[in-house]
């Protein structure tokens, strides 16, 4: 019996999906074959920064992939393949591949519908529906990402993902997003929810709050409007008295937002996970995930929750923070910025304290979470 394999159009890294493909490569490597298509860096910006040497290797890696792997990928036929993100793989080499195969498409994104995997609204800032049954609605201001397709060629990619549905074997990894699958696609489809695991949340030792606070909030996530950059840079200017962390250099921040940044109360710390944020994370007065979109299950939501009791989300219809929330019972704060700055001033006035027996329950509630991730189909 031919063993499953699995495709991916984004390979390991330190990103959600980066970091699954990680988890499964270290997990389930001898028991499952896994292809996957190599991180590009833009080779302009390493001319720009007269990084020669990078450039070379990034060549290399390149020329390895369509060498060694594109060739595997291409010639797949009459197997079980488990498929991610096939905007970073390409959507004819997606479409080929469930021609000639069985295929599971384990959702990471909301790229099945919205040309910008994250469905926030470009003129609201709010989670947006519009492209629910047809990506044909798309606003005017939408363009493709995490790839930057032609923006009519994504559209046809969409629609002739909708048509081929019924041969697919969706893998969602919460209830809302089978839901979001299911209004997209129809009622009717093969959807199996999964979960997801990282392998992040292993080996978990409690770390006691003995630094003080440096910055009353920080803001835990990707430099996107979707995922609240925008959000939390206006809310700090209504919360002057509250000191915000981003971890990021203001002018990375700045040159993704098209304008200057001056708001005294707000520091950037550019760090990873790794290099400072989970000491930021753990050592703060309140963490903010303020997701804009329907996010499935976000590593950066579960391991602030894990670290520091004080979370913050904002509202979704369809996010995973809405399911969490039943578990956290964290604060949910409103897309209203005014609204949502008086939220956070009561909450601070009661703010909780952490304890290790605190931490022991919430590293619970985080595991029945991932107990739901079906290690059958790897």
């Amino acid at each position: 019996m031919k063993r499953k394999i699995i495709v991916s159009g984004i390979g390991p890294g330190k990103g959600g999906v980066g970091r699954l493909i990680n988890n499964i490569i270290v997990k389930k490597s001898e028991q499952i074959d896994i292809l996957f298509k190599p991180e590009k860096r833009s080779i302009k910006n390493l001319y720009y920064k007269k990084q020669y040497f990078n450039i070379i290797i990034e060549y290399l890696k390149r020329v390895r992939f369509f060498v060694l792997y594109f060739p595997k990928i291409w010639l797949l036929s009459k197997r079980e393949v488990i498929l991610l993100h096939p905007q970073a793989l390409g959507y004819n080499l997606f479409f080929r591949i469930v021609k000639r195969n069985k295929v599971y498409f384990y959702v990471m994104d909301n790229g099945f519908f919205c040309v910008k995997s994250y469905n926030n609204n470009p003129n609201t800032g709010n989670e947006c529906f519009k492209c629910i049954g047809s990506s044909a609605n798309i606003d005017e201001n939408c363009n493709p990402f995490p790839i930057n397709y032609e923006r009519n060629k994504n559209i046809s990619y969409l629609k002739k993902l909708k048509e081929i549905s019924p041969s697919l074997i969706f893998l969602a990894q919460n209830k809302l997003q089978k839901k979001v699958l299911e209004n997209h696609f129809g009622e009717g489809i093969k959807c199996t929810i999964i979960g997801m695991d990282t392998g992040e949340f292993s080996n978990i030792v409690y770390e006691e709050k003995s630094f003080p606070v440096k910055y009353d909030i920080v803001f835990h996530g990707a430099n996107l409007s979707a995922k609240g950059i925008n959000y939390v840079i206006d809310l700090s200017l209504l919360l002057p008295q509250f000191s915000f962390a981003i971890p990021f250099s203001k002018n990375e921040v700045e040159s993704y937002l098209g304008f200057n940044i001056y708001n005294e109360n707000l520091k950037f710390i550019p760090c990873s996970w790794e290099s400072g944020l989970k000491n930021m994370v753990i050592s703060s007065r309140l963490v903010l995930n303020p997701s804009l979109w329907s996010a499935p299950i976000e590593g950066a939501l579960l391991k602030s929750y894990l670290y520091n009791p004080n979370l913050a989300t904002v509202k979704t219809d369809f996010g995973f923070e809405k399911e969490f929330s039943k578990l956290s019972n964290h604060l949910r704060l409103s897309e209203d910025l005014i609204i949502a700055s008086k939220q956070i001033i009561e909450y601070l006035n009661q703010e909780k304290r952490d304890n290790k027996n605190e931490f022991m329950n919430r590293h619970q509630i985080i595991s029945g979470v991932l107990s739901n991730f079906d290690r059958s189909l790897f």
